[in-house]
């Protein structure tokens, strides 16, 4: 993606059901699947709503034709492309399921 502005989509997707491995393999489909859209896009992490059977993936890429093209190359099932603006970035430490802190 060369000399192309970047930007990151949200690409949302309610999966009845959805379970962690489930997300899991349909990020690795996106991803398998991003160097194929012409200009490539690129996978940058993925939030699961669990609770809720909703998979949020962050999406770099040019416009948002191109994650519509990527979920279609993938069989990705999309419900919405969202525009995203990335205000902060903080360091997130992953808390297992069923762990509690204080």
């Amino acid at each position: 993606m060369e000399g192309r502005p970047i930007r990151i989509f949200v690409a949302e997707s309610y999966q009845p059901g959805l379970t962690h491995d489930r997300a899991a393999a349909l990020v690795s489909e996106l991803r398998a699947a991003a160097p194929a859209i012409e200009p490539p896009a690129r996978i940058m992490g993925w939030i699961l709503f669990a609770d809720d059977e909703v998979l949020f993936v962050l999406v770099g890429a040019t416009r948002p034709a191109d994650v519509l093209a990527l979920a279609e190359v993938a069989e990705f099932p999309l419900d919405r492309v969202a525009s995203s603006v990335v205000a902060d970035t903080l360091p997130i430490r992953q808390v297992p399921s069923g762990s509690t802190t204080t």
